[in-house]
Order: C-alpha cells, then structure tokens, then sequence
C-alpha cells in the first residue's frame, strides 16, 4: 500500500540524509514530499533535484500542503523551524499547531503517522503537546520522537538517519505483524478461495492444494517471463519486509506446513482479522523470527526450520479469542521476543560479557513445540527482572477467609508460583479453561 514519506525541516542536509535513508527502505510506490522554510537556509537546489520540494513560508502553508497529500502519510518533524513555528505554537495556551497536527491523523480511513526527529527537550514537549490534541488512544500512539537527532559526527550522521527512518516505519507498521495483516487483507485478503479472489488474482488460495497448484503455475510463468509478479513467495516478502529461506519452498510438504501456519496468523483466515484460526504453535514460529528479524536484521537459527517434517505445528497455542484479543495476544508476544532477542550486556569480573543472541531454535520431535536457545551463562539480567516482576504476587496477603476468597486471587498466586524458577520462567504444562470446564495438561 503506497504512503507519502514528508520530511518537515530547516536544513537541506538534513532533507537530504533523509531522502537517501527513505530511498534505502521504502516500497517501489511509496513518495517523498520534503517541507521546508526558504528564507531559513536559501534555494534547495540539490533537494529540488530528488522529490516534490514544498518551500513554505507560514505554518498555515504546512497544513495546507498536508491536506493536499492523499493516502497514508509518515510525517518526519523538526522542531527546530524557528521562521515558521515555535516551541509555543505546540504547548502554549492555544496549542495551535498542536491540534492542526493532531487533525492530520483523526482520518480513520488512512494511517498517518508523526515522528519528532530530534533529541533537543523540546521533542518532548511537542510530542507530548501533540499527542494531547489527539481525540483517542490509537492516534496519540502514532505519535512519538526519536532519541536521536541528525546531529551526529562523520559516518553516524547517515547511519542516524537510517534508524529515524526505521523507528518511523515502525511506528506507521506498530510492528512487522500489523504490516503483514495490513497486505493480507489488501487488496486481495488471503486464503479466501473464491471466483472473486482468482479472478483479482490472489495467490494465496485457501487450501494448501490449491495453493501450491497455483504457485507450481506460477514459478513457470517466472521462469519464462523473468518476473515475479504474482509469485506465492513475492507476496508474503512484500508482507513481511524480508524474504523467507527458499528451501521453505522447495517442496509441497514444506509449503502445506508453513501456508496452513500462515492461515493462523494473518489473512481472513486469522482471528485477529476477523476469522475463525487462532494462534497455532506454527504461528507462534513465525512471530518469533519476525521479532528476530526487526531486532537483528536477520532470521539467525529460525532459517535452519525444516518444514517438511513439521506436520503437528498446526496444534493450537491458544483457544478462540474476540478479534481485539487475538491482536492484543498476537502483538505481546511479538513485543516479549522482540525484548528477549534485544542485546543484553552485562559486566562479569570488571568487563564486559558478550552480547546475548539466540544460538538455536529447534524444534521438539512430535512438532507441537519448539526450544529457542541462548548463549547466556548463569542468571541473566532478564532472569532478575522477572523475578522482581512475580516477586509481587507471592508477596500479596493471604485471603483471610479461604471459603470466601476470590479464584482469580489464588489463580494469579499459583501461576506466580509456577513461573518462579532460579534460573527462568515458565512451567512445562498449562492450565486453561474452555467453556466451563477447567484443564491441566502437560502441554
């Protein structure tokens, strides 16, 4: 889905480091718009070479060049405009700025967001400005600001505007699960096998027969026309933002495991977007390697997965869920391995150790789940930190009268109780309800 890139900023370099860090990371149809004041830096004859150049003068022109920008838009704010706004404009009594930004994103029918790309203590201030003229949660969430600014020395200065650009995508995505429900519902939603969705084309069919059928058709069209358009592997990279290992497609095995997998996680299959499969073990996979990937900017041992083998993985991690249940569930997961795969140093002995990564992910025998390895020694900072976070439910009051007491107080006790481990979290079975009656199992 196309989106407008528009860059609001005094400086030409800064324009142009931004440019070149967007050129790096967009989508073919994606645009770039940049704003700035003339008066405060001269001509940008070089800016005006790159994308469509917007000089302005006042702020009322600002807004009027954003209200002329149709579709999604991902806004790159300065603060440091001095000739067209101040810190004022943001925070002050009429906050007028503030509630004209806001009015940017209270269009439901596009996502916009606004990224403040600075580390000046005015960032602060105007985000916090703007996010307080916003009328509900989901937009003041499509505002925030870097901790970094385009002020960084030789070589950093573009490795800075690389990350601005990233945090921003980010923040447009909410995270690489939203961007892959957003194209597997459009324009053509996935695993819908109908007259409509052949003749628009789609090529995620809904059975795995047909599915593959389709692709086999296809990879031979690719062969013969050097194209891959259409191609069952194109769509889910543009989905995802990075391709997937190709021995995942090598046979009819391996891909009937990952597209039934795949039906549990996205698509008008997916109960987050409105279908009837919840999270499988599968598709828990699959939001770990995205996490791993966002975080490190590679798959690591989630590549080494042989899918042909992995039959079982369709078992189910969770139950039915209301739709905002299964997006909650689905992005807190993927918010948790985001965190586990993030760098984690320590100091042991007067230096420091090294980098925490994830040596291996294997999975277990029968298929229904899989052992993510890493290469800490002893108690992590992790292990500490969910110690103090559980630590809080042990240490509650015992219910006076036991006949009288609340199931949800003992219920959050014993699942503190078995998530305490000296050196981890988690226990080796679960225990849920289904309906009206209560299960313990092993897994």
């Amino acid at each position: 889905m196309a989106k407008t890139f528009v860059i609001i900023d005094d400086s030409e370099e800064s324009h142009l480091r931004l440019i070149q860090a967007i050129d790096g990371q967009k989508e073919p149809d994606d645009s770039v718009v940049a704003i700035s004041a003339e008066g405060a830096g001269g001509t940008r004859t070089e800016l005006s070479k790159h994308v469509g150049y917007r000089p302005v003068e006042t702020r009322q022109e600002i807004f009027g060049t954003l209200s002329s920008i149709t579709g999604d838009m991902i806004i790159l704010l300065d603060v440091d405009m001095p000739r067209i706004q101040r810190v004022e404009d943001f925070s002050g009594p009429n906050a007028v700025a503030s509630r004209e930004y806001a009015a940017r994103i209270a269009d439901t029918n596009r996502r916009v967001v606004i990224l403040i790309h600075s580390k000046d203590e005015r960032a602060d201030r105007v985000r916090n400005a703007i996010r307080a003229a916003c009328t509900n949660e989901e937009q003041r969430a499509s505002i925030d600001h870097s901790a970094v600014g385009l002020d960084a020395e030789d070589g950093g200065v573009q490795r800075t505007a690389n990350d601005i650009v990233r945090l921003a995508l980010a923040l447009y995505e909410r995270s690489p699960l939203h961007r892959l429900w957003r194209h597997s519902l459009n324009p053509v939603p996935w695993f819908v096998d109908t007259e409509l969705t052949r003749a628009q084309n789609g090529a995620m069919l809904h059975g795995p027969e047909a599915a593959w059928k389709r692709r086999v058709l296809e990879l031979e069209k690719t062969v013969a026309s050097r194209t891959e358009d259409g191609l069952y592997e194109s769509t889910v990279k543009a989905a995802l933002g990075f391709s997937l290992p190709a021995t995942w497609w090598d046979g009819q095995e391996a891909f009937t495991n990952l597209h039934q997998n795949l039906k549990h996680i996205c698509g008008a299959t997916y109960q987050g977007c409105g279908g009837s499969k919840n999270l499988s073990v599968g598709a828990v996979f699959l939001v770990a390697m995205m996490a791993h990937y966002a975080e490190r900017q590679h798959l690591g041992p989630f590549a080494a997965a042989k899918w042909d083998d992995l039959t079982s993985s369709v078992a189910p991690f969770l139950w039915r869920q209301t739709e905002d249940e299964a997006v909650e569930t689905a992005t807190s997961l993927f918010r948790f391995f985001t965190c586990i795969f993030r760098a984690e140093r320590k100091a042991v002995k007067g230096e420091w150790s090294e980098e925490s990564r994830v040596t291996e992910a294997v999975w277990e025998r029968d298929g229904k789940g899989f052992i993510i390895m890493f290469n800490w020694s002893g108690s992590s900072v992790f292990h500490s930190k969910m110690l103090d976070s559980y630590s809080p439910f042990i240490d509650r009051p015992l219910p006076a009268k036991t006949r009288t007491s609340s199931a949800t107080e003992w219920l959050m006790r014993l699942l503190a109780c078995m998530n305490l481990q000296e050196d981890g979290f988690g226990h080796p079975g679960r225990i849920y309800m289904n309906g009206n009656a209560l299960y313990v199992n092993a897994r």
